[in-house]
Formats: C-alpha cells, sequence, structure tokens
C-alpha cells in the first residue's frame, strides 16, 4: 500500500468487558498519555436525534446475495440515554419486510480514536448490528468496521459467535475489482452480563487498531491514507437467515470522538491527487468537491510534483474557465495550521488563488507564473471552530492553465514532531497480503479467524511464505484459498508428524504434495510454498523440502475467499459481511483449527525464486 503494510492480530481469545456504561474519557490504557481529547460525542441523551447532527440510513436491498433488508427513519428513537434501532417485522409495498435502520453523522471525521458502547440485537437470525465508518460519493474512500455482529439463534448453542473488525480500501487502480483486503479480523465475541459491548478503533497516519473493552485486538498498518468520512450506527434487519419472529432493538450508549495533535502529518485527503489512479473518472477528484466549469478542471498523469497525478484547471477550448476545487475539513483540535501547496503555470491567467477558510478568518495567497513547481503556503492559520475549507480557485481565458499538487494542512512540525514526509498513495506491492512483520500473531484452536481477498495468491504462479511457531502437533489447517470444487485452489496444513502439506485444488479435487517432517512445538519455522505453473515446492529455512510438477490442477480460482486459522467451511465472505450457513451439513474433517503463532506471513500472485525466499520476506 502507501510504503508499507502488516497486519498484526493482537488477541484471539475473548476479554472482560467494562462494568457499566464507560465515562468520557476513560480511554484504553495503550492510548492514555498520548494527547487525546474529546473532539466530539452524543451521549443520546434528549428526546430525539439532532437533525443538524445525524440523518437516517434509508437504503434497501432485495436482490444482494444474502441481504433482504428495509431500513425506516422511523426505526430510530432515544430512550433511557440510548439511541435505539427497532427491530421488527411489517408490511410495506404488499410484502412483508425485515426493518431495521441506523444513524449517519453529517460530518466526517478523521484521524482519532471512534468508540461506542453498543448493546446488539442478539435474539434471533438475521440482525447485523455494527459501527462503522466510510464517506459517500466521492469521498467514499474505505471503510473501518469497527464492530460488525450478527445476531444467532440461541437454541443452536453450538454456533458460535464472531465480532469482525475490517478494513476495506475503496481505491483500486484499473483492472482490480477491489484492493486486497489489508483486513478481515473475526474474533470470538462476548457481552457483559446485561448484553453491552464497548469497542473502537484508533485511525491513524500509521495505519487502524481495534479494541475491544480497553484491550486491542487486531491491528493493521495502512501508511499515508488520510480521509475524512462519516461515522455509522446501524442495525441491518435481514443478513441472512432470518427468523421471522425477530422484534427487539440494538442500543447504542454514546458515540465518542478523541482527536490528538499531529504536528508535521498532512490531514487533507487525497492532497496528492492520487486516488483516483487510472480507474476512476479524472473529472471528478476524489474527496473534492467543485464549482464552476468543472469540466475544466481533471486530474492528469504527467509531470506532477510527487507522484504520479497532479490536478489541473484550464480550458483548452475557445471558451474562458473559472473553476474552485475545494473540500472541508472538519473536527480538527482548536490551534494553527499551516496549508501548503504545490504550482505551476505558463501565465496568462486572470486569477489563481490558494484559499483558507476558517469561520470569519479567510487567508489566500495568490499562485506564482512559473513554469517550474513552485511551494506555496499560507502561514498561522487560527482555527477555532474545528473547521476549514481549504480551495483553489484559477480563471483565465482559453488555452491557459494551473496546475496544483501536494496540498497539505497541518499544524506546524516541532523538534520532536518534524515535518512527515509525503509519501505519495501506492495501492499495490510486490506481496498481495502480509501479516505479522510489527509482532505474532497467535492463534489458539479457537473460532477466530481472518478472511483474506480473493485476488490473494490467484494466478498461474503464486507463492504463500510465513514463520510458524507451532503448538501441539497435530493435523491442523493454517491457510488457503479453498473453493468446494473444481480444479483450482490451494491450501497449506500442518501434519501431526511435524510434516507440511501443500494441496493444489479445491476441497473435492486436489494433488497434495507432502514434506518430511521439519515442524516442532514451540520451534519457529521459515516455510514457503510455491506454485509454477504445474509444479509446486516446499521450503522449510531455506531449504527445498518437497517437489512435484505435473500437476494438472492450478491456482487461478477466483471464487472463493482465503481465510487464515480455521477450517470451518461454514463460515462464508457474501459481500462485505460474513455468515454462517448454519444448516449446511457438517462434514468429517481430519484437520481442526490452526493452534500457534504466525509470523512474517506475505502471500504473492508470483513464484519468487530460492535466492528470493531465502533473503527473506519481499515488502
Amino acid at each position: 500500500m502507501a510504503r508499507s503494510l502488516s497486519l498484526v492480530l493482537i488477541v484471539m481469545t475473548a476479554l472482560p468487558m467494562a462494568a457499566g456504561e464507560p465515562a468520557p474519557g476513560d480511554l484504553p490504557e495503550a492510548l492514555r498519555g498520548r494527547g487525546y481529547v474529546l473532539a466530539f460525542a452524543d451521549e443520546f441523551n434528549g428526546t430525539a436525534l439532532d437533525p443538524t447532527v445525524w440523518g437516517p440510513r434509508l437504503d434497501r436491498s432485495v436482490n444482494r446475495p444474502g441481504m433482504d433488508y428495509w431500513n425506516e427513519a422511523e426505526a430510530l428513537s432515544l430512550s433511557g440515554g440510548d439511541l435505539c434501532v427497532a427491530i421488527m417485522c411489517a408490511e410495506r409495498k404488499g410484502r412483508q419486510q425485515h426493518i431495521g435502520g441506523g444513524a449517519i453523522t453529517k460530518a466526517r471525521f478523521g484521524y482519532g480514536y471512534y468508540e461506542t458502547w453498543c448493546k446488539p440485537f442478539l435474539g434471533g437470525r438475521g440482525v447485523h448490528t455494527s459501527f462503522w465508518q466510510t464517506g459517500m460519493g466521492s469521498n467514499r474512500l474505505f471503510e473501518i468496521d469497527g464492530l460488525e455482529v450478527d445476531s444467532f439463534d440461541r437454541s443452536r448453542n453450538t454456533v458460535a459467535r464472531l465480532a469482525c473488525h475490517n478494513l476495506y480500501v475503496h481505491a483500486a487502480p484499473r483492472g482490480f475489482p477491489e484492493l486486497p483486503w489489508p483486513l478481515r479480523a473475526n474474533t470470538t465475541f462476548r457481552v457483559d452480563a446485561d448484553g453491552w459491548y464497548r469497542c473502537g478503533w484508533e485511525y491513524t497516519p500509521d495505519g487502524v487498531t481495534f479494541f475491544e473493552g480497553t484491550a486491542q485486538i487486531a491491528q493493521v498498518r495502512f501508511r499515508d491514507y488520510p480521509a475524512a468520512q462519516n461515522v455509522w450506527l446501524t442495525a441491518l434487519h435481514g443478513v441472512g437467515t432470518v427468523d421471522a419472529t425477530n422484534a427487539g432493538e440494538s442500543r447504542f450508549a454514546y458515540f465518542r470522538y478523541y482527536a490528538r495533535p499531529l504536528p508535521g502529518v498532512n490531514l487533507l485527503p487525497n492532497g496528492d491527487f492520487e486516488y483516483n489512479l487510472d480507474r476512476d473518472d479524472p473529472q471528478i477528484p476524489r474527496a473534492w468537491s467543485e464549482d464552476g466549469d468543472a469540466a475544466a478542471s481533471r486530474i492528469v498523469d504527467q509531470g506532477a510534483a510527487c507522484g504520479r497525478y497532479a490536478l489541473r484547471q484550464g480550458n483548452e477550448t475557445e471558451a474562458s474557465y473559472r473553476v474552485r476545487t475545494h473540500q472541508t475539513l472538519q473536527h480538527l483540535l482548536p490551534g494553527v495550521y499551516r496549508i501548503s501547496a504545490r504550482c505551476r503555470s505558463p501565465g496568462g491567467l486572470t486569477a489563481a488563488r490558494l484559499v483558507a477558510t476558517s469561520g470569519a478568518v479567510e487567508v489566500a495567497q495568490d499562485l506564482p507564473a512559473q513554469g517550474d513547481w513552485q511551494t506555496v503556503s499560507l502561514e498561522d492559520l487560527q482555527v477555532a471552530d474545528g473547521s476549514v475549507t481549504i480551495a483553489v480557485a484559477s480563471e483565465g481565458p482559453a488555452g491557459t492553465w494551473l496546475e496544483v499538487d501536494d496540498v497539505r494542512v497541518e499544524q506546524p512540525a516541532t523538534a520532536e514532531h518534524p515535518q512527515r514526509p509525503t509519501v505519495p498513495f501506492r495501492p499495490l506491492q510486490d506481496a498481495m497480503w502480509t501479516l505479522g512483520e510489527d509482532a505474532p500473531v497467535r492463534f489458539v484452536g479457537d473460532e477466530s479467524f481472518y478472511f483474506f481477498g480473493r485476488n490473494v495468491g490467484c494466478g498461474p504462479a503464486i507463492t504463500v511464505a510465513f514463520r510458524f511457531t507451532p503448538g501441539p502437533l497435530v493435523d491442523q489447517g493454517i491457510l488457503g484459498r479453498i473453493p468446494a470444487k473444481g480444479p483450482s485452489g490451494w491450501g497449506v496444513v500442518a501434519l501431526r508428524d511435524g510434516s507440511i502439506g501443500f494441496r493444489v485444488g479445491s476441497r473435492t479435487e486436489a494433488r497434495e504434495v507432502r514434506s518430511s517432517p521439519v515442524l516442532v512445538p514451540g520451534r519457529a519455522t521459515d516455510i514457503a510454498c510455491r506454485f509454477d505453473r504445474g509444479t509446486a515446492t516446499i521450503m522449510a529455512d531455506g531449504v527445498v523440502v518437497a517437489s512435484a510438477s505435473g500437476i494438472t490442477q492450478d491456482t487461478t480460482d477466483t471464487t472463493a475467499a482465503g481465510r487464515l486459522g480455521n477450517v470451518d467451511q461454514r463460515w462464508l465472505a457474501v459481500g462485505d459481511v460474513i455468515q454462517r450457513d448454519e444448516d449446511a451439513p457438517v462434514r468429517p474433517s481430519r484437520f481442526v483449527s490452526l493452534s500457534g503463532e504466525i509470523r512474517h506471513l506475505a502471500i504473492y500472485n508470483r513464484a519468487l525464486s530460492d535466492d528470493e525466499l531465502r533473503a527473506g520476506p519481499q515488502r
């Protein structure tokens, strides 16, 4: 991704919940002493939601696989100091509908810590309660799911509950329907004695850390991807199998957002104009809005000041033009900010300005007519109300133009916190998915696991490399992308005799290559499995320990999501949620879920050479 992507699951087991509703300012231990202050909160103590702060979720789904829900504003109410989202069934437009809803903030939020205390509906199957963040329109940049949890049938005591903590990135280059999922962590889920659950996430320039109660449970490193997006508190009624008798509510006691000073960090989304990549309409720059002759403004991919792309305002036709490209940041900490941009123009413009507005204060700087890139800055802008609007505006006759790049909004750097270098957004890296770079990922043989993308470990050649420290030696699944049937797919297993099995193909049609015993309980071993157009190879600690050619199966399947740590195929990735097929037959398997420690996992859509594997992970 943007130079560095790594993924850490810190704790895979359920943790004790907080006793009673947490007080404002009662941050998780890991966040204390880092300068966080409460920048926004709604404790839901009124009689109705403030319509200037919140809007209702009103979408409906009747055709998506596994989705049949109907959201209404009437499902929302305040009661007992909580936001309540009603769960009910009623006739709408001639048919029985599963009715739920949700509340969406009108304001957008950037880097900071987000938290809620909620009581999800768990009384019957089919209700999906979530606390999450994403944008709308051109501002839909990513999705952070602090919590997604599905209700369950209490009569089926064997059905485990999992909470999902996800990061999806909606920017992708041409040829990719989506980026590999940076994070889809599914952990065991437990509420307190009264049914309440505390959860949150910290979003920083380095990535996202998820919290359950006050403990860190998962972490994804995704650098330098600033965004400002809405927060959603929702309960969808109609996800997966639905019980017709469902009636009740999901409750949210509060939404709190904490911010902290980030000197030298660019807070402006898509200030380098890289987010559109080569796939989105260049006339609609992501995260920005435009006034005037919008057709005279576009993203160009030549000669940028940084990265590949820049914004060009100008009209090459016979007509003159006038256009303003702008965006607004909200819930900034009060203080002094510096606004800067790099620009160039051959001259001839009627006007060209960089403008920043906060409350009644407006500062502006004329942009110079220079053919080379020049840096222009607005110093010491005082932001008192938490909001600032940044605009680049120009006008001129036909044939004139202005190019702008590297637009920044930042608190002035200090000796302790120097300016963070500009790192243009890079959506792909050599390894399609990585995990466990900062700390080991521990599995304890329970239901917890990760999904990874359908485009990871996919193609005529793939490589899977990781360091594995097993617990007791048993037949256990490690990871794979394994469809139910057909000649395509792959999986890696550890066997009770200490050997590694590398399967190419599906659950019903596969060829397995098996190594000699290489695993010892409690000892780390570097494992690499490579498939290259009919030849499968297993390496352990840099030595080839198994190889086979003439394999007719392949690894080109694009239908199955990958999974790490769990062999229960009844858990399904359906769109951006997980569902358990409770009615699927339980197929006997000698394999159990993973128990052990994973580090330095990297999956590639190419065959690494022996020398590359011996040299270590290619980041």
